[in-house]
């Protein structure tokens, strides 16, 4: 079978993420409802590499479905506004292309 110049070596890499970001889409849910104050204290520190690492994703890949959930997955992390406010930088350049529906 023709596998293209990657030779077999990167097709687990290529899998689409859905599962996972689905995933990650209900915990997200889950613990903005506010019933799971203890997991969410452990969610806190872990956001700027969240943010980061989402946005990083988002840049390098150009599917429009994954751009849109990863865009989906930066705006509806369960964080209250005093702790997003330190990476307002960051959230901009996730905002502004929400906005403009620019996925």
């Amino acid at each position: 079978s023709d596998k293209g110049d990657y030779g077999g070596h990167y097709t687990a890499m290529l899998v689409w993420p859905g599962p996972y970001l689905n995933a990650l889409r209900s915990l997200f849910r889950t613990l903005s409802g506010g019933k799971f104050d203890n997991s969410y204290k452990e969610l806190l520190p872990l956001i700027p590499t969240v943010l980061n690492n989402f946005y990083r994703i988002y840049t390098c890949t150009h599917s429009r479905p994954l751009r849109f959930v990863l865009l989906e997955l930066c705006l509806t992390i369960p964080s209250r506004l005093a702790v997003l406010l330190p990476h307002l930088p960051l959230l901009v350049r996730v905002i502004v292309p929400a906005l403009r529906s620019d996925v």
